[in-house]
């Protein structure tokens, strides 16, 4: 029997363009995927069926057919790539088969790490804590997305995993550094946040942002919490009026990105590693961002070499013609098509 790789995900914008591309540029026959997902999820985030792709509704009381196939991919599976630690089912399976964690790679997203700190510490916390935190401490391999998460992990989790070099879901950047830089006019456009979730801590930037005049101010909310969105959105008409634009409806990438370039300044507050998929897309489209720089990925980005700003200066001057070229040439020269396929490739050796 051939072992093959298994992935495991939760259904989410980045899986279904993650999975065209192991079909396009690796060999796909070597991979399966099993994807957590709901019925809102299914209706956003369109995936093609494939005969080694299965859809698990997070929603259910494991049935025999699926908890057995998932015991016998994580029994048999050569590697096991886990796309981010969100399922309470998955860590307890994975609690009690813990001699396979060693062939388990975690890539990390952010929230699944930061729960150690942010989560509301209640009754189902603690119920959850105890399995997330025996598969943090005994898998094998941890892929951040920025080093710094790696090293929280180690504090928060004392885990022994190997670290592998970072991971991102792929976007050829090429595109967005071709495209022409639109010049700021009087009117300054300003995107807040990324997501309808309290870690990009709106209402906190638009008090800051409440002095300045000539700004509009747009907010992507499609996914995240609703009501939390609506609690912006009232807010934000509150204190900007006419000049405040709320992103209610998911958007296909290719028209996401025309939206990204035309903002000037993108601020994410957040004070744990979030958005990098929004950030990297802006240095491409050389635009001005502004992040905590208490954060990890603040911390990864500025040793890297990139021209990011702290939040706690922020003003609305335009980035310079330099800083935006400088940017954009070092994700190309760090991120290019070529590099971004091989570093996928060594993953699954």
């Amino acid at each position: 029997m051939e072992r093959k790789i298994c992935h495991i995900m939760v259904l989410d914008k980045f899986i279904p363009p993650y999975i065209d591309f192991v079909e396009q540029y690796l060999n796909i026959s070597d991979h399966h995927f099993i994807i957590f997902s709901d019925n809102d999820s299914l209706s956003k985030y369109q995936i093609k069926n494939r005969a080694n792709i299965i859809l698990i509704n997070q929603k259910f009381h494991f049935k025999i057919f699926r908890l057995f196939y998932i015991v016998y991919k994580l029994q048999f599976s050569r590697k096991i790539f886990i796309h981010g630690l969100w399922v309470n089912k998955l860590n307890i399976i994975l609690s009690f088969m813990f001699w396979n964690l060693k062939k388990c790679h975690l890539a990390i997203w952010g929230g699944d790490l930061y729960a150690y700190k942010f989560d509301k510490k209640d009754k189902y916390y603690f119920k959850k804590e105890k399995y997330r935190k025996f598969v943090f401490r005994h898998i094998g391999y941890i892929i951040p997305v920025v080093y710094g998460d790696y090293e929280l992990a180690k504090k928060w989790y004392n885990t022994k995993a190997k670290m592998c070099e970072p991971f991102m879901y792929v976007q050829f950047y090429e595109y967005y550094v071709s495209m022409p830089l639109k010049y700021q006019n009087d009117i300054v456009n300003i995107q807040v946040g990324n997501s309808a979730t309290d870690t990009n801590h709106h209402i906190e930037c638009f008090k800051m942002l409440q002095k300045f005049k000539n700004i509009n101010i747009y907010s992507p909310l499609s996914y995240g919490d609703m009501d939390y969105a609506n609690i912006v959105i009232n807010d934000a008409r509150d204190r900007f009026g006419d000049r405040f634009f709320a992103l209610q409806s998911f958007m296909e990438f290719d028209e996401y990105v025309s939206f990204l370039n035309n903002i000037d300044i993108a601020i994410f507050k957040q004070n744990r590693q979030q958005g990098m998929g929004n950030i990297f897309v802006l240095l491409a489209l050389g635009k001005k961002v502004y992040l905590d720089s208490s954060t990890t990925h603040y911390e990864f980005l500025i040793n890297l070499g990139f021209k990011v700003f702290d939040i706690s200066d922020f003003n609305i001057e335009p980035i310079s013609a330099l800083d935006s070229m400088h940017n954009k040439n070092l994700l190309l020269t760090l991120y290019s098509k070529d590099k971004q396929i091989q570093n996928q490739k060594r993953f699954y050796v």
